[in-house]
C-alpha cells in the first residue's frame, strides 16, 4: 500500500480518536488498519507498557470493520484498481464477497448423521453407529467479519471493553466465559462443590431440565449491543436466563468476541475465518501450554475401568458390536497405562514414541477411536456412568482419560514431553506449540499479537517459519517517555547479588538486601514497588524483618497471595511513602497500573531464572538452547519493568540488584526503549534523579 493511502488512512483514524493520540499510538492504529487490509497473516506489534496500545487496537480494528461495513474499501478498489502500488487483495475477483458483509452468507449444510440413541434406563445406553465415523459435526456457523480479541483474564478483556465503550465506533462485543464464571443455577453449584470437571458435568447433563436454559428460546431480552461478563451475569439474574449459553448465542451476532486465552481454541471453531487478535501476547503460548497438558492418575485409571466393565456387562446386549469394540480398546489402553504407570518410577522421563508401542497403540486403528472419544454423547453417558457413584474429587476421570489419550495419540516426541509427575500419576505436558500454533494460522484470517513486553521473540518464530516473509510482520514502536523522566540503574554491589535457588549465606544476603533497600528508600519519594525472585525469598525476608526488628523510613507491605487488599491498602499511603514487596510472575507484576506515585521506583532483586527442577523448562532448554531460558526470563523482567511508567507525563527510576543483569547476554535483551538509559554502578551512592521534579511532587 503506498504512501498516500496510508497517510489518508492515518488522518482518518486520526479524527476518529476521542483525545488526541501520541504518534507511536496513531502510527501502531494505521500499521493495525494496514496489516488487516493487506490481509498480512501474522503481524506482530510491540508498543512499551503505558503508550495507549489497546486503544490503539480499537481505533485501528475498527475502523477496518468499519469499512468493510459500508464498503468503503470497495470504492478504493474501484477508484485506485489500476495502481501499481495496490496490493493483490484488491484485485481479487472474490472481493465484493469478502468485503461486503451485507451479502447473504453462504449456508452450510449440517450433513450430520442422525445418532442411534436407545433412550433406555434414563439414556444411560448410547450406541456408537459406524456411520458417526466419517460424520462432519458442523455447528450454525456465522459471518464472516468477525473479530476474536483475547487476553489473560476477564478483568483484562473488561478493561478493553470499556475502551471500546469510549470509541465512536458503534459495534456489537460479546464476552464468551466459563461455566465456572457464568452459571446462576444455585442447585448445580451446590453440587459441584466447586469441581469444575463436575460443574461441567452437571450442566451438560441437566441443561434440558434447568429452568434458566430453558428460557434462552430467543435472545430479544439482550437488547444492549456491548456485553462484558457482569453485563451478562446482570441481565441474566434480571430475566433468569442462563448467561452460558447466552455468550454463545450473543457471539454468533456480535462483531467483536472477548474470551480469555484458555477459550480461545474452542472458540475458533464456532466462526469462518475470523481475525484473531491476542493482546498481553507474552502470556499466550504458555498459556496454551498449560490448557493442553494433561494427567491421569492411578486412582482414575481403576475407576474407569471399573465403570466401563460394569457399564458392559448390562448393556452388552443392548448396544452393536461396534460399541463393544471400541470400550474393549479403551480398556485395554487403561490396563496398559496402570501397568506403565506401577512399573516406571517417580520422576521419569518417558520416551513418548516407545512408551505408545509398549501400550500396544500400533496394533489400534487410532483415527476411529480418537473419533469415538471425540464423541461428545458418548463421552457423557459414559462418564456420566462412571462417576455416578464415585467421590467428587474424582467426577469426570473418563473425561480425563479421553483428553489424556487423544493428546498421547495426536502429538509428537517435539511437542510434549510424559512422565511420572508424583507418585501414581503420569502426566503428559505440551513444551512447543507447533500444532496449537499452525490450527490458529490454518483457522483464521488474520493474526495479530500486541503486547509491551514480547521480545525476545523466540517464542513467535514458529511464525515466521510457516507463512511466507510477505504474511510476516514485525514492528516496534518508541516509548512516548522522554530519557530524562526514566532511568536503569543496574548494580554491580560488592556482594554476590545471585540469588540462586540454595543459597549457602542466606543470613548475610538478608543484611545486605536490607542495607540496601534502606538505602535507596531515602532517595525515592513517595511509592516504592520491589520485585523479588521468588515467593519463597520474599517470606524468607519478611521473617528475617520481622525478627531482627528491622524499620523503615516508609511504611512496608508484603505481597501475600491469599490477601488481595495488600494492594489497595499499599495505594491508600503511597503518596505519604510506603514500599511493597512483591515477586517477579506474581500478581502484582503485570496488568497493574502503579501510576504516579504509586511507584516512583522498581526495584528487582536477583535475576529470575525459572526453577531447573521443571521437566518441561528443561526439554524446552535442551531443544531450543540456552538461550531460551535468558529469554523467558528477561521477558519477566521486562514485564515488571513495565509497571513504573503509565503515561507521557509519568516519571520513575528503575533498579536492577544483580552483577548478572550487566552482563551483554542479559542486556541486549532488555526492551529496545531501553537500551540508550542503562547505567551501571558498583554500589548505589544516591541519585539526583528527582530533583528536577521536586515542584511536582
Amino acid at each position: 500500500m503506498n504512501k498516500e493511502i496510508e497517510g489518508r488512512i492515518r488522518e482518518r483514524i486520526k479524527q476518529q480518536y476521542p483525545f488526541t493520540p501520541y504518534q507511536s499510538q496513531l502510527d501502531l492504529s494505521k500499521d493495525i488498519y494496514v496489516s488487516l487490509a493487506q490481509g498480512t497473516k501474522v503481524s506482530i506489534f510491540e508498543s512499551p507498557t503505558g503508550t495507549g496500545k489497546s486503544y490503539a487496537l480499537i481505533e485501528g480494528a475498527l475502523n477496518y470493520l468499519d469499512d468493510l461495513k459500508s464498503n468503503t474499501l470497495i470504492k478504493q478498489k474501484q477508484k485506485t484498481q489500476n495502481d501499481d502500488d495496490m496490493p493483490d487483495w484488491f484485485n481479487d475477483p472474490d472481493i465484493d464477497l469478502k468485503l461486503n458483509p451485507l451479502q447473504k452468507p453462504i449456508v452450510h449444510e449440517n450433513k450430520q448423521q442422525k445418532k442411534h440413541v436407545k433412550l433406555i434406563d434414563d439414556d444411560a445406553v448410547f450406541d456408537y453407529s459406524s456411520s458417526e465415523e466419517n460424520q462432519i459435526n458442523l455447528r450454525a456457523q456465522s459471518l464472516n467479519d468477525k473479530i476474536i480479541y483475547c487476553s489473560r483474564t476477564h478483568s483484562q478483556l473488561k478493561q478493553f471493553i470499556n475502551e471500546i465503550r469510549r470509541s465512536k465506533h458503534k459495534v456489537r462485543v460479546s464476552t464468551i466465559g466459563s461455566r465456572q464464571h457464568l452459571c446462576v443455577n444455585q442447585s448445580i453449584l451446590s453440587k459441584a462443590n466447586n469441581n469444575v470437571n463436575k460443574l461441567n458435568h452437571l450442566c451438560k447433563t441437566n441443561k434440558k431440565q434447568c429452568s434458566y436454559f430453558k428460557s434462552l428460546d430467543t435472545t430479544e431480552q439482550y437488547i444492549q449491543e456491548i456485553f462484558d461478563i457482569n453485563d451478562l451475569l446482570s441481565v441474566s439474574k434480571k430475566c433468569q436466563s442462563c448467561p452460558y449459553y447466552a455468550a454463545k448465542e450473543l457471539s454468533l451476532q456480535a462483531d467483536i468476541i472477548c474470551t480469555p486465552y484458555q477459550l480461545l481454541m474452542e472458540s475458533i471453531d464456532q466462526y469462518i475465518e475470523p481475525i484473531i487478535i491476542v493482546d498481553e501476547a507474552h502470556n499466550f503460548g504458555s498459556a496454551l501450554l498449560q490448557t493442553e497438558s494433561c494427567e491421569i492418575s492411578l486412582n482414575q485409571l481403576n475407576i474407569i475401568i471399573g465403570g466401563i466393565e460394569d457399564y458392559r456387562k448390562k448393556y452388552h446386549q443392548r448396544v452393536k458390536a461396534k460399541t463393544l469394540y471400541y470400550l474393549n480398546q479403551l480398556l485395554q489402553l487403561s490396563k496398559s497405562l496402570i501397568e506403565k504407570i506401577k512399573t516406571k518410577q517417580s520422576g521419569n522421563l518417558i520416551i513418548l514414541l516407545d512408551f505408545m508401542v509398549e501400550i500396544g497403540i500400533p496394533k489400534i486403528n487410532i483415527i476411529k477411536l480418537i473419533k469415538f472419544v471425540q464423541n461428545k454423547d458418548m463421552r457423557q453417558r459414559i462418564n456420566g456412568f462412571i462417576d455416578s457413584t464415585q467421590n467428587v474429587t474424582q467426577y469426570c476421570s473418563f473425561e480425563c482419560f479421553c483428553k489424556f489419550i487423544q493428546q498421547l495419540i495426536l502429538t509428537s516426541q517435539k511437542e510434549s514431553i510424559l512422565y511420572i509427575e508424583k507418585q501414581n500419576t503420569m502426566k503428559l505436558s505440551k513444551i512447543n506449540n507447533y500444532s496449537s500454533f499452525q490450527a490458529l494460522i490454518d483457522k483464521s484470517r488474520n493474526l495479530i499479537f500486541l503486547g509491551g513486553t514480547l521480545q525476545p521473540l523466540n517464542e513467535f518464530e514458529i511464525f515466521k517459519e510457516r507463512v511466507e516473509q510477505i504474511d510476516f510482520t514485525f514492528k516496534e514502536y518508541p516509548h512516548i517517555i522522554s530519557k530524562e523522566r526514566c532511568q536503569l540503574l543496574i548494580i554491580n554491589a560488592e556482594l554476590e547479588y545471585s540469588f540462586k535457588q540454595k543459597n549457602e549465606n542466606l543470613n548475610q544476603l538478608m543484611i545486605q538486601t536490607y542495607s540496601l533497600i534502606q538505602n535507596i528508600e531515602k532517595s525515592i519519594p513517595e511509592g516504592i514497588v520491589i520485585f523479588m525472585q521468588t515467593y519463597t525469598f520474599l517470606e524468607q525476608f519478611k521473617q528475617y524483618t520481622k525478627a531482627q526488628n528491622l524499620q523503615y523510613s516508609k511504611q512496608i507491605f508484603f505481597d501475600e497471595k491469599q490477601n488481595p487488599q495488600i494492594l489497595e491498602k499499599y495505594s491508600e499511603v503511597a503518596k505519604k511513602g510506603a514500599i511493597l514487596l512483591s515477586v517477579v510472575g506474581g500478581s502484582l507484576s503485570e496488568g497493574i497500573n502503579f501510576s504516579d506515585h504509586l511507584a516512583r521506583a522498581v526495584i528487582i532483586f536477583g535475576v529470575p531464572y525459572p526453577n531447573l527442577d521443571s521437566f518441561e523448562l528443561k526439554e524446552q532448554i535442551r531443544i531450543n538452547g540456552n538461550q531460551y531460558y535468558d529469554n523467558i526470563t528477561m521477558r519477566a523482567v521486562n514485564q515488571c519493568i513495565g509497571r513504573v511508567i503509565r503515561h507521557k507525563n509519568d516519571y520513575g527510576l528503575l533498579f536492577l540488584i544483580d552483577k548478572r543483569f550487566s552482563e551483554e547476554k542479559l542486556k541486549q535483551k532488555f526492551s529496545t526503549w531501553l537500551q540508550n538509559r542503562i547505567t551501571i554502578q558498583n554500589d548505589f551512592k544516591g541519585t539526583e534523579f528527582f530533583e528536577s521534579f521536586k515542584k511536582l511532587i
